[in-house]
């Protein structure tokens, strides 16, 4: 199932809101639309049985990113779900945000292309020779358009893979990484509200990004931990790292508000991508 960033922001937004004021699970989500009609009776019904979260993203949820199940899960532990989801709503608010921005920025290449490709073939009109115009524009449109529709088909079919691709190319590769620090913040900020141990909220937050140089730093701060090291120690190796977050990591290890410092870091990668850096 594939809801938009904006029907699943606004979803998420209502339904941290009509939490916060003290209503249960199984209320707001039958209260709170936006919904396919058979997934909210669904997630209704999941809550009038007592289940938790951690088993609503399992099986009704699906929708959700892994970054957002994970920190549904320790939210729920920790009791601060409205506050987390509200924060999800954000995340997703700002992921619809920079879709927008990117499609208006590639409108204008793409009509400059399409204008040159008009004009290229221009002498064959000059000649009235119209129809050879019109094969020179096939010849060159059709390989075109059908390369373009092979790629929004393999995005769809492979997404992880599609992702990965993107994190290569500079203008996506920086909102990608402001993302995924961002993703990374919160579940270990949520996971330490929730009192959940180093080892286990590392491994949470490295997985849920979904990205292969995450999992490698997961990998080596796990390592760390186990010899009893501080985790901003594996740092240093990885040099695409920012600034912002090894300091925020550093300061809040010596100073005990760790918690607060990955909430301050989280939100500031979330605002970063559409009011400052792409």
């Amino acid at each position: 199932m594939h809801l938009s960033d904006k029907k699943v922001a606004t979803w998420l937004s209502q339904m941290g809101e009509t939490m916060a004021s003290g209503i249960s699970p199984a209320e707001a989500a039958g209260l709170v639309g936006g919904l396919p009609e058979r997934t909210q009776s669904a997630l209704v019904e999941h809550f009038e049985s007592g289940l938790s979260w951690g088993k609503a993203v399992e099986s009704v949820l699906l929708f959700l990113t892994d970054t957002e199940r994970s920190v549904l899960v320790a939210a729920e532990a920790s009791g601060t779900l409205p506050t987390s989801i509200e924060r999800l709503s954000e995340q997703r608010k700002q992921r619809a945000a920079f879709k927008v921005k990117m499609v208006l920025a590639m409108l204008y290449p793409f009509f400059i292309i399409h204008f040159a490709i008009l004009i290229v073939p221009i002498q064959h009109i000059i000649d009235g020779d119209y129809g050879a115009y019109a094969k020179v524009l096939g010849m060159i449109y059709l390989p075109l358009w059908s390369f373009g529709g092979l790629m929004i088909i393999w995005s769809r079919i492979f997404p992880t893979q599609s992702r990965s691709l993107l994190r290569r190319v500079p203008l996506f590769g920086k909102y990608s990484l402001h993302r995924d620090m961002a993703s990374l913040s919160e579940t270990l900020a949520a996971c330490g509200l929730a009192g959940l141990n180093l080892e286990y909220s590392w491994a949470m937050a490295a997985s849920s990004v979904g990205s292969q140089r995450f999992l490698k730093l997961g990998e080596s701060v796990l390592i760390l931990i186990a010899q009893g090291k501080p985790v901003s120690d594996a740092f240093s190796e990885y040099r695409w790292l920012p600034q912002y977050f090894v300091q925020q990591h550093k300061v809040g290890e010596r100073t005990g508000q760790l918690v607060d410092n990955l909430e301050t870091v989280s939100y500031t990668h979330l605002t970063l991508p559409t009011n400052r850096e792409v």
